[in-house]
């Protein structure tokens, strides 16, 4: 009930132009829709796998005028689904840029997949939509990470009114 009462507080504090009102409504409904990327990432835990034959992977550097660089993964693959064959490039469901000494985390990345790719790589692939596929699922630690974003979405609200 004490969450109730901290969400009217908000929506008072919104309609009387509160700026602190605003920021708690917008972080909470990030949460809301870190509750969809949640749903998201355990759909994709439960995609089924197949081989596939990995094309490229490494670390492409972005165009940054000044420092510090960054960096995203770039991979492709191909893969055989009920006959059909289809090319991914996507890595993993969480797209990272990296920048600094980050950018040696995405490089080890690539190395475990080049490494994985010599008796074929296992790609994960949507089954209402073999086309799109990933290369990695999330691990528990992202789904933890996740819930403990909505978690502390879901009561700033109480922490700010109650």
């Amino acid at each position: 009930m004490d969450f109730l009462i901290s969400l009217q507080h908000t929506f008072h504090g919104l309609r009387a132009g509160e700026p602190a009102a605003l920021l708690v409504a917008l972080l909470f409904l990030s949460g809301l829709a870190a509750v969809y990327s949640f749903l998201y990432q355990l759909r994709i835990r439960m995609w089924p796998s197949t081989r596939g034959r990995l094309l490229a992977a490494d670390v492409q550097r972005l165009y940054d005028p000044t420092p510090p660089r960054s960096a995203m993964t770039r991979v492709e693959y191909e893969y055989e689904v009920q006959g059909r064959r289809y090319r991914g490039h996507r890595y993993s469901p969480w797209q990272m840029r990296a920048s600094g000494t980050a950018i040696a985390l995405l490089e080890k990345q690539m190395q475990d997949v080049r490494e994985e790719g010599k008796g074929g790589i296992p790609v994960y692939y949507d089954p209402r939509n073999p086309a799109r596929s990933f290369l990695k699922r999330p691990g528990i630690f992202g789904l933890l990470v996740t819930v403990a974003y909505i978690a502390a979405m879901a009561a700033l609200p109480m922490v700010v009114y109650g």
